[in-house]
């Protein structure tokens, strides 16, 4: 329930329900007399090396509460139940989490005294082993960290009541600040994820820390002194069936035991075995779970915790670390902190960036420093740039408003002036009515260049990308219950119709088709024009195919990098989730601009963390800089049979190269990632040499057929051409689905020729459509309706990706994954995408586009006059 901002009456339901609920909880705290402070410390800092400050905070938080229910009175303590109820259950105290489970096959004999360990591994296995279900999924208790923000009241001693949210994260004891020495085996807790529970468990027992014994089951059949047991029940069934779990457990450990040897039972080697089992249970919960809490660097199980403000982070982790003392074997427990362990830095094959990355991106608590919201430098150049660029845009939008009006006045025709200013030419590339115009006007039948198939491809990829990373990331970044239904995808056990959003890399391959196709189709005309590049004009046109391609992307690349850096820290300030990445992305994008501005980002681990689908600029930006290598030899076979077959054996040699090594990747894929990351390359997939050139070769090669067939009528049988269609769309639906029956390792042909094969398929697509074959196919992608998001797809793939994470990680509840979930988020991010990539269009890319071709034309004018 949300107690924040209210007062509620003592008559209130919610306040009785809240005086039902609490009692309970404190016949949990004070069930016996072991722990010094009973379960206290999950609630607030109380034990441990930790300062007075904090301590003397928590002590009127602890006595808050208990006067609530000694006393019934609330007045000025309901900042206590605010706080209370801002923290997050712990994820494996879920109702609930027993839905899935994963079991794990635990020797018993293992953890009994020496003596009897012989005679109990003649027993049968299927008496001494303990089948262990641990529960799969509820990695995640986030609480309310709003609720927490909004804690308002006054301490006893006259002190005025401050609180603060944190993330805290789950993890192993003994390995929660200090990373092992030795990085291989991380310690105890890399033998336990080898299996090797066992002999932890034995460690255990044998050790003697066990002193709490688990509730009578009777506690719980207590009769409800309030009446209220409608209310009530729920949260026994909760506690009820977790801790009958364990005693189901610990009834098979002692009747195994007590067969073996009666005195085991009564000696001291064999104290509360049920708390031996508690810490080797939540320490293989933490084994099955701790890396599915939300995050992209660091994911990690979770809670989230309202504490006082005055305790520090090191106050809160002493606290966690002094109660799992208590409470079990170090080698076993599962502690907590608000901060990201580092033992995570020393996992097997993460890069020393990655690591590096995953440090900094705690979350943390709200009273960190990065979540104060000053204003740095950079925040205030990137303002003051964006609101220059919102003066430039009214100013054209007024100017050619003034000049529209004028020109009715005069009834004239709506064009500007004869003699316009160069200066004002330019302030009107800014106007929101030529660039609106430009986006949603439909251009006329031949009056562009424009192969107009190819808009509704380019849109149809753009929202097959978001389609594939709101599956892909949102699956680990909202805080999901069921996690067995996402590792059920992984595993293929689903049907085969979600391959169209696995298979979704198809929708970049179909990018870098569409790109290299008018790459080589504008470039084979423009050399046509120039008759090459050997002579002066075409050398000019040469430096300005390199010039005008940089400009073009670059600029509007900057403006968003600049976004990112200045101005989305200061709209996303919570949740703190968001707020962490935000802040983070903004680090990187800062440090690692450069390498994004030289297009060389793909060659930086970390780069990569800003903005990280920009890898596929990256790659384009190389293959366009090295497209006339090819297409320029192809632009020379028109001059004799000679050059014709020698730049298609060029071409096809390219092909086949890059065929060879898609094969070489494909038959060993770990030997090609161990390369990489040894050299600091690239993954195979992202890399200019990997199978993602196929498609633009393929592009290259369609753009010079189209370029030679233009002008000629190229006349197909109808038979034939269904026939082809026929064998296309069966050849791209197999690409499609007949991956989630297959393996790499065991069909590697297929895993070499899909993305060659993907291309081929649009290229007969794209040559079809544009030669008068393609039927109701072209007349759908040649369809008004795609032709403005083909326009700002550019824009849209820029911003997609981070806001989508910010929508994520701004949900700070948990969710069932579902198809149906997910669908919708998808139809949601679609607008949302579009809407920011007309608006980023209109600032950031349209009117810098303008005034580039008036600089262009303005130079080449004058190379002419010269």
């Amino acid at each position: 329930q949300t107690w924040a901002g209210y007062q509620y009456p003592l008559s209130h339901p919610m306040l009785t329900m809240l005086q039902a609920l609490l009692p309970i909880f404190l016949a949990l705290l004070t069930t016996t007399s072991a722990l010094e402070r009973g379960l206290w410390p999950l609630v607030t800092p109380i034990l441990g090396d930790i300062s007075d400050q904090c301590r003397a905070a928590s002590q009127e938080y602890i006595n808050a509460l208990n006067d609530i229910l000694t006393t019934g009175n609330v007045t000025d303590r309901m900042w206590a139940v605010q706080m209370f109820d801002a923290g997050g259950t712990l994820p494996f105290l879920q109702e609930g989490m027993l839905l899935d489970t994963k079991t794990h096959d635990i020797n018993i004999c293992d953890a009994l005294p020496a003596p009897a360990q012989a005679q109990c591994e003649t027993l049968p296995a299927s008496v001494r082993t303990l089948h262990i279900g641990i529960p799969i999924g509820y990695a995640n208790g986030p609480g309310s960290e709003a609720s927490c923000r909004q804690v308002r009241g006054r301490l006893a001693s006259g002190g005025e009541v401050q609180a603060k949210y944190c993330h805290n994260y789950l993890v192993p004891y003994g390995l929660s600040h200090t990373p092992p020495e030795d990085t291989g085996s991380m310690g105890g807790f890399r033998d336990l994820s080898k299996m090797r529970i066992q002999e932890s468990l034995k460690t255990a027992v044998n050790a003697g820390h066990f002193h709490q014994d688990l509730p009578e089951e009777t506690a719980f059949d207590s009769a409800d002194d309030t009446g209220h047991s409608n209310l009530v029940n729920p949260f026994l069934r909760k506690y009820r069936t977790f801790f009958q779990y364990f005693k189901m457990i610990e009834q098979q450990v002692l009747e195994v035991s007590t067969s073996i040897c009666d005195e085991c039972i009564e000696t001291d080697e064999l104290p509360n075995i049920q708390n031996v089992l508690i810490g080797s249970i939540l320490a293989l919960w933490y084994q099955d779970n701790g890396l599915f809490g939300v995050g992209y660097l660091a994911p990690g199980a979770y809670y989230g915790g309202g504490f006082p403000q005055s305790c520090s982070t090191e106050d809160i982790e002493k606290n966690a670390d002094a109660f799992a003392l208590q409470f079990a074997n170090p080698a076993l427990i599962v502690t907590s902190s608000p901060r990201v362990p580092d033992f995570r830095a020393v996992f097997p094959d993460l890069t020393v960036a990655r690591a590096e990355a995953m440090m900094d991106g705690s979350v943390g608590c709200t009273d960190w420093d990065k979540y104060n919201g000053e204003w740095k430098a950079d925040n205030y150049v990137v303002v003051i740039v964006f609101a220059l660029i919102g003066l430039l845009i009214f100013m054209g939008t007024s100017i050619e408003a003034f000049q529209n009006y004028k020109a009715k006045e005069k009834q004239m025709i709506e064009t500007p002036p004869a003699r316009e200013g160069i200066t004002l030419t330019m302030i009107k590339s800014f106007s929101l009515l030529k660039n609106l115009d430009f986006l949603f006007g439909v251009s006329p039948a031949g009056s562009s260049e424009r192969l107009s198939c190819m808009e509704g491809m380019r849109a149809i990829s753009m929202t097959w990308v978001i389609l594939g990373h709101n599956f892909s990331f949102g699956s680990s970044m909202l805080q999901i219950n069921n996690k067995e239904a996402i590792l059920r995808v992984d595993r293929k056990e689903t049907n085969m119709a979600i391959e169209a959003i696995l298979q979704g890399a198809y929708s970049v391959d179909s990018f870098f088709f569409i790109g290299a196709t008018l790459v080589s189709y504008l470039l084979l005309k423009d050399l046509d024009k120039t008759k090459g590049w050997t002579n002066k004009e075409g050398f000019t046109h040469m430096i300005l195919f390199y010039v005008n391609r940089y400009l073009r992307i670059t600029i509007p690349y900057a403006l968003v990098l600049a976004f990112f850096i200045g101005i989305a820290p200061l709209l996303i300030s919570e949740p703190i989730n968001a707020a962490s990445w935000a802040i983070q992305e903004s680090e990187l994008c800062k440090k690692w601009a450069w390498t994004h501005l030289l297009y060389v980002n793909i060659y930086y681990e970390q780069a990569n963390y800003c903005l990280g689908h920009t890898w596929f600029l990256s790659t384009d930006m190389i293959f366009y800089f090295l497209s006339p290598l090819l297409i320029y030899p192809l632009w020379t076979s028109k001059f004799g049979l000679v050059q014709k077959i020698c730049s298609h054996l060029w071409w096809l040699l390219l092909v086949c190269s890059s065929v060879g090594l898609s094969y070489s990747y494909s038959s060993d894929e770990e030997a090609w990632g161990k390369w990489a990351m040894e050299n600091s390359l690239p993954s195979y997939s992202f890399a200019p040499w990997g199978h993602r050139n196929q498609c633009y070769l393929v592009g290259i090669m369609l753009g010079y057929i189209l370029h030679v067939t233009k002008e000629k009528g190229v006349k197909i049988d109808n038979r034939l051409n269904i026939l082809i269609w026929q064998v296309v769309f069966l050849v791209a639906f197999a690409l499609i689905y007949a991956p989630h029956d297959l393996t790499v390792k065991d069909n590697v042909v297929f895993f070499t020729f899909k993305n060659l094969a993907w291309g081929l398929c649009l290229a007969w697509v794209t040559f079809s459509c544009c030669r008068g074959t393609g039927g109701l196919v072209n007349d759908f992608l040649s369809w008004d309706f795609f032709l403005p998001i083909s326009k700002i797809s550019f824009m849209t793939y820029f911003l997609h990706m981070s806001f989508n994470w910010y929508y994520f990680y701004m949900q700070d509840y948990t969710v069932n994954f579902s198809m149906w979930l997910m669908t919708e988020i998808f139809v949601a991010q679609v607008a949302v995408c579009l809407f920011l990539g007309v608006i980023f269009s209109l600032t950031c890319e349209l009117p810098f586009n303008r005034m580039q071709k008036i600089l262009i034309s303005l130079l080449i004018g004058s190379t002419k006059q010269k």
